[in-house]
């Protein structure tokens, strides 16, 4: 069938990630049924047809102007393919335009939350181990969660650099099966390290240790339906859907807004911090694993703290000696005078 011949192209030549293909399978099934309605079928369908399916009628399935993008490059690419490979003698598709809808900034968790999480963490138990190292290499690494959950043993190596220090490297696979090699910061390690020594983790290895000789690192610790002499190997590593509920019960556990519950938020935390410690654009892209320097260029929208303190400091009133400057002056000290006789009566 010329949609399935499409597909096994798509996975093997274009290295999207299998859930994209699956994606677009699922829309251009739904397009074949539409231009079935239409009475024309895939080879002879005009731009007309492909108009009407990715404008009105994906409107009326519910699907946003954000939502369409994908729908409308999955119909894209499949015409282009057809044209490419002789099935059809045009492409209908090439005219067919993305909406144009700005791009909001993305939710980032504060790092007060992220702090807050890792507290609720209950460090005598092994989840708790488990959950602190996880959220710790989402905060410290900036990974996106198919990154973390594809993570084995061999993801992880240590290398001497040419200052004689020790580092710790992760090499993941993530968004188009593409790898990123990331530093891992020391304070990440402080909570990986003791979770991969936990004696509950190591009495596990004969049952998480893969045909490569690698073994899981992130493993579940409900089997839920699966039956115990079914659980190992490749059933027990973590799911992207374990990773968000564990993120959920602890977010909420700390009180940490709905929004901010996401695996992406600690993502934006690590890209807004790397631009407000003035992290030239580079090396974001490096660290992030964006494909542009464009995708980089968000998270200064975010870096309100840097900017904040740079204003503060740096805006030609400061310093000014006005009757307004004054006033304010001594009501700045009024609060400080406070906190520091509250601060002597607790030391003494």
């Amino acid at each position: 069938m010329m949609l399935d011949e499409y597909l096994r192209w798509l996975e093997h030549n274009e290295g999207l990630a299998v859930s994209t293909v699956v994606s677009y399978g699922g829309y251009l099934k739904r397009l074949q049924v539409h231009c079935a309605d239409r009475g024309t079928s895939l080879l002879l369908a005009d731009r007309r047809v492909l108009e009407e399916f990715t404008g009105p009628v994906a409107h009326q399935a519910g699907i946003s102007l954000s939502g369409r993008r994908p729908l409308i490059a999955a119909v894209r690419s499949f015409f282009k393919w057809m044209h490419d490979q002789g099935k059809r003698g045009d492409d209908p598709a090439k005219q067919v335009s993305y909406p144009k809808v700005g791009k909001p900034l993305p939710t980032k968790i504060s790092k007060h939350y992220a702090e807050q999480m890792l507290l609720r963490c209950d460090l005598a138990t092994f989840a708790g181990w488990r959950d602190a190292a996880l959220l710790a290499m989402l905060i410290g690494l900036g990974l996106r969660v198919s990154g973390l959950v594809g993570m084995t043993s061999s993801t992880l190596s240590v290398e001497r650099l040419d200052n004689g220090h020790d580092v710790f490297f992760a090499t993941v696979t993530e968004k188009g099966r593409k790898e990123r090699r990331i530093p891992v910061p020391e304070e990440a390690l402080w909570f990986l390290l003791p979770y991969l020594d936990h004696p509950e983790f190591k009495a596990l290895l004969p049952g998480i240790t893969l045909l490569d000789g690698s073994h899981l690192l992130w493993v579940q610790t409900n089997r839920g339906s699966c039956p115990a002499h079914d659980w190992f190997g490749e059933k027990r590593r973590l799911s992207t859907n374990g990773v968000r509920d564990i993120i959920q019960r602890r977010g909420q556990e700390a009180g940490v807004p709905d929004a901010m519950l996401h695996p992406h938020a600690f993502r934006h935390l690590y890209g807004t911090e790397l631009v407000e410690h003035d992290t030239d654009r580079q090396k974001i892209q490096m660290l992030m694993g964006h494909s542009s320097l464009e995708s980089s260029a968000i998270y200064t929208h975010l870096a309100e703290r840097k900017l904040a303190e740079v204003v503060a400091n740096a805006n030609p009133l400061r310093g000014m000696n006005t009757r307004i400057h004054a006033m304010h002056s001594k009501v700045k000290a009024k609060p400080k005078a406070v906190e520091s006789r509250g601060a002597s009566g607790l030391l003494r």
